[in-house]
């Protein structure tokens, strides 16, 4: 059986273009912005107003914590790039999926001490959001296998990376001139895949698996951590280190795991 099409007429106004606000309008302005994504989509931009929907490109809001209070499991934030000064943000909702556009930069300056940004809910993921603020961690991940990808943090965090939520998968994500640690690992079965650490000369460590079994890192690579470059604590057992890398300015590595 075929379709059955109705044709209207477009409105235009004097000057020949289309009528700001009508049907035709709208779906001009949306043609360009039709993701293959089966939640919700919030906008985010540094000219926003969280007081805006927040759901059309063109109507966004203007932090990220707004748009986390109005989505709900399994929605996503896309996120202009830009700077955007945030207090402790938490990713609670599973399935809460945060794109940045690169370039895209998360501080939390009012907040001394804090952390940049949490994801705590699970199956969460996180593209392409650098988070930095001096003497504060940057990510703590504590939900259960959430992804982020293509994320740097730093530089002059005191911890870079703060994952205790198990299976944690990072993808090319970097630590940038931490105080004292790169990536401080307290879960079983987390991943990284090409991620690195450079400590910038201090007395810090790159990777540290603090606790958790049956990690794996492929292809990571840490420089001038003059603790070490890699530790490994007592019980942190069944890590597997494929392709990585000590390079300048590392302390020698400590291995007191089992296997």
């Amino acid at each position: 059986m075929g379709q059955l099409y109705q044709i209207e007429e477009v409105p235009i106004d004097a000057t020949g273009d289309l009528v700001a606000g009508s049907l035709a309008d709208q779906t001009v302005g949306l043609s360009g912005h039709t993701p293959q994504f089966s939640g919700d989509i919030f906008y985010v931009a540094t000219d926003g107003d969280d007081g805006n929907g927040g759901q059309r490109p063109d109507d966004p809001l203007l932090t990220i914590g707004a748009a986390i209070i109005a989505a709900a499991a399994g929605d996503a934030i896309t996120v202009k790039a830009g700077t955007y000064d945030e207090d402790s943000l938490n990713m609670s909702l599973d399935g809460l999926e945060l794109w940045g556009e690169l370039g895209t930069v998360l501080t939390n300056a009012g907040n001394g001490g804090g952390t940049v940004l949490t994801i705590s809910g699970n199956y969460c993921r996180v593209v392409n959001i650098r988070a930095t603020q001096a003497g504060q961690i940057g990510i703590v991940i504590s939900g259960y296998r959430c992804k982020v990808e293509d994320t740097p943090v730093g530089p002059g965090n005191s911890v870079g990376w703060s994952i205790t939520g198990s299976s944690t998968r990072l993808v090319r994500c970097d630590a940038g001139s931490p105080t004292t640690t790169g990536y401080s690992i307290a879960a079983n079965g987390v991943k990284l895949t090409d991620c690195y650490c450079n400590g910038a000369g201090g007395a810090t460590t790159g990777f540290h698996v603090v606790s958790g079994l049956r990690g794996r890192f492929i292809n990571c690579g840490s420089t001038d951590n003059t603790t070490a470059g890699f530790h490994v604590a007592v019980d942190a057992n069944y890590h597997d280190f494929k392709d990585c890398s000590s390079g300048g300015g590392d302390g020698d590595r400590i291995d007191l795991g089992y296997r």
